[in-house]
């Protein structure tokens, strides 16, 4: 049996967000590799700064994070 679904981090701005635990744990590390290493902090400077201006404008941010849970008998 699998059940799907998802829950939500509610984050005051993108600077909250990109500082929490759990976001430096499961994301933070294959974001950067999406990017080339010199121009890293740039890029996520800028989109810190465009997110916060987004989450002042709709009072924060919501990321959706979906999951999967199987039940699994082992034979």
């Amino acid at each position: 049996m699998k059940k799907y679904g998802q829950f939500n981090y509610k984050f005051a701005n993108a600077t909250a967000m990109f500082k929490h635990y759990f976001i430096r744990l499961a994301f933070m590390e294959s974001w950067i590799k999406l990017i080339s290493k010199d121009k890293a902090e740039e890029i996520f400077s800028l989109v810190e700064s465009r997110m916060n201006g987004q989450a002042k404008q709709f009072g924060g941010l919501k990321l959706s994070i979906p999951f999967v849970m199987i039940n699994a008998i082992k034979v």
